[in-house]
């Protein structure tokens, strides 16, 4: 033992004595696992990730299908503009704002004079182009601040609101006539036609809603029967 060198001891002494100790896994294995690992999450956030898409897309669709939904219930179909439903409600509300505020409101009742005459020698597809006409130049004879509805057929109401009188009301009523007066376009022709207007106006004509659209009426039948194409206000 005197004789062998330090090296040769070493060597004898690790061979013999020493503790070789392994800890932890295996680096392969936990490479492994750890891929697998990350793939599942991966997969994971991904299926949460179209799911979350698809639920937003089925959101959006509903909120559009609800807003449809709402707009049919409170338009014209045909014209595109507020329906009866839809003006009753505006003339309601108005009223109330202008009972605090002690301003005026004006409703104006139309009837068109001569459509059906349109429907009977063109077709009612030839009158659906002209009460889509009339409605455009309806829009285009009051303010933003004002409602166009049609009321059924070929009648039509408007309510004008924030008036200090009634020549406010009469003077959109003779922008409307001479709008209406001119000659009406359409696939098979053209034809002029006029219009017949009642106005009442709160409060002197009523305060409730269904007040000044009995007003309204009653006035229009009586340009109707003094001669038409005109307007009538108390």
């Amino acid at each position: 033992l005197a004789s062998i060198d330090f090296s040769v001891k070493q060597q004898i002494f690790d061979k013999w004595f020493d503790v070789d100790i392994k800890t932890g896994l295996d680096k392969r294995f936990v490479t492994k696992v750890a891929t697998q690992l990350g793939v599942l999450i991966f997969i994971i956030i991904l299926v949460i990730a179209i799911w979350n898409r698809k639920l937003r897309q089925e959101i959006k669709l509903r909120k559009t299908l609800e807003e449809k939904m709402k707009h049919m219930a409170t338009h014209d179909e045909l014209t595109g503009v507020a329906n009866r439903v839809l003006l009753k409600q505006q003339v309601s509300k108005a009223i109330s704002m202008h009972q605090r505020q002690q301003l005026k409101l004006a409703l104006l009742f139309i009837d068109l004079d001569g459509f059906k005459k349109i429907n009977d020698s063109y077709g009612h597809d030839a009158g659906d182009q002209v009460l889509r006409q009339v409605s455009q130049r309806l829009e285009q004879c009051i303010r933003n601040s004002d409602t166009v509805a049609r009321f059924g057929g070929d009648e039509f109401a408007i309510l004008i609101t924030g008036l200090n009188s009634k020549q406010g009301a009469t003077y959109i009523a003779e922008k409307i006539i001479k709008a209406i007066s001119k000659p009406f376009l359409f696939s098979q022709g053209q034809a002029n036609i006029g219009c017949s207007i009642g106005i009442s106006v709160y409060p002197e004509d009523g305060t409730e809603e269904s007040e000044l659209l009995n007003m309204a009426d009653n006035l229009m039948y009586r340009v109707k029967t003094a001669g038409k194409n005109n307007y009538a206000v108390r």
